[in-house]
């Protein structure tokens, strides 16, 4: 570290209290980009600016300042990150565990460029897109009605209404492997020792040239566009990961200022327990709960004569013929403490599904930790848990929730006592 900088440290959901002449005023710290993106919230305070942080580990700088931001749990990121990207460990080139370091990214942003190489040298996706042309020289299929109604109408005799379909590279896929690659390149520049990777993704991205670049591309249709092929299903997952995962930016306007890198940790556990339920129950049996349009509430929406639907969002849903299951994932500090308003959305998340069942996954912050506890039961029956997991094992993860599956009914093995 150089010298006049102060570096601190701090873990996931911690806070930090400064005076404004530390470093700077609300509003330039509010502009910064790891504000924009949510890792931490800048306050303003009676004496001073208070950075409160999320779900988050990385590092930040501010005038003055490098913030290191710590696991939760050592070794979270490392386990969870190459889980979720391929279901097993890279390598054993991490970084110490705790403090997320550089290599923990810039293994990701290699593992991508490797498999973006393969998809370049395969010939990226191309779709045919229909356009709509008025013009003198007919091209494509000529749509009689438009022209007779919206130019021979008109006077415009000359022209033709035509709807050619025109092939091209610029589709949902590729531009959230061109959003991922430009994530890469920025993760690859930190790291001295991947010039290799660096140039390879450069060649890469060459091939990109007619796609538009999107800061944060429709990842849910680049997903369902790319199912089907698992080859390039693989390389959009890990796309996601950079995308919504990863933050690299300049810790101000000059490329030559350290950088600022942050790794969404409360988004990649998240994942990682929808991974393992697919694993367990089956990709077809576990999913999302965002998007499935399970309403929670319908209220009126007063002045406008309708009604505003509040929908049901959970984590994860695990459903099939013996029922439906409920997981929320809270990476947080407290959140195996299932607090009343954590507790009462799991009830109205269970209640919109007709769950049997329902739990809040918490990272085990002891060995000690109970993994499955039983808070209750509701009015209809329904079964109420919190499950401790060992974050930085996707093994004793896998574990407990299959064994929590087969206390309630939804593997067809014997149940187990809850403690």
């Amino acid at each position: 570290m150089s010298s006049g900088i102060v570096e601190l440290s701090t873990p996931a959901w911690g806070a930090l209290d400064f005076l404004p002449e530390e470093v700077g005023t609300v509003e330039e710290l509010r502009a910064r980009p790891w504000a924009k993106a949510g890792v931490a919230t800048v306050e303003r305070t009676r004496i001073g600016v208070r950075l409160r942080f999320g779900g988050f580990v990385g590092r930040i700088h501010l005038p003055g300042h490098t913030i290191n931001i710590d696991e939760l749990v050592p070794g979270t990121a490392q386990a969870l990150a190459s889980f979720v990207a391929e279901g097993r460990r890279w390598s054993d080139e991490w970084a110490d565990a705790g403090t997320i370091r550089v290599p923990a990214w810039t293994q990701l942003a290699s593992l991508y460029c490797a498999h973006l190489e393969k998809y370049v040298a395969a010939g990226i996706d191309k779709q045919y897109r229909g356009e709509y042309w008025v013009t003198g020289r007919p091209r494509g299929r000529i749509d009689v009605a438009a022209t007779l109604a919206r130019q021979w109408a008109r006077g415009r005799t000359q022209l033709l209404v035509c709807r050619p379909r025109v092939l091209t590279e610029d589709t949902t896929v590729n531009r959230a492997l061109y959003a991922a690659a430009m994530r890469a390149d920025g993760l690859l520049r930190l790291a001295n020792s991947h010039d290799v990777d660096l140039a390879s993704l450069r060649r890469c991205l060459r091939a990109f040239s007619n796609v538009t670049s999107e800061v944060f591309p429709d990842l849910r249709a680049a997903v369902h566009h790319a199912t089907g092929d698992a080859t390039t299903e693989r390389l959009v997952g890990l796309a996601e990961l950079l995308i919504q995962g990863v933050g690299v930016f300049p810790s101000d306007a000059s490329q030559r200022q350290p950088m600022d890198v942050w790794f969404n940790a409360a988004w990649l556990f998240e994942k990682a327990i929808l991974r393992l339920a697919s694993e367990i129950a089956g990709p077809s049996a576990a999913r999302q709960g965002k998007g499935d349009g399970v309403s929670l509430l319908e209220r009126d929406d007063f002045g406008s004569g309708g009604f505003v639907r509040m929908d049901a969002d959970p984590d994860v849903v695990i459903g099939g013929g013996a029922g439906t299951a409920i997981l929320d994932a809270k990476y947080r500090r407290e959140g195996f403490e299932a607090d009343r308003g954590q507790l009462y959305q799991l009830i109205a998340h269970a209640t919109a599904y007709r769950a049997r069942a329902a739990a809040l996954v918490a990272p085990a912050m002891d060995a000690a930790s109970t993994p499955i506890t039983l808070l209750g039961r509701d009015s209809a029956g329904r079964r109420y848990f919190v499950l401790r997991v060992d974050a930085k094992s996707p093994e004793r993860m896998r574990s407990i929730l299959q064994t929590w599956l087969r206390m309630n009914g939804m593997l067809s093995v014997p149940s187990v006592r809850a403690s």
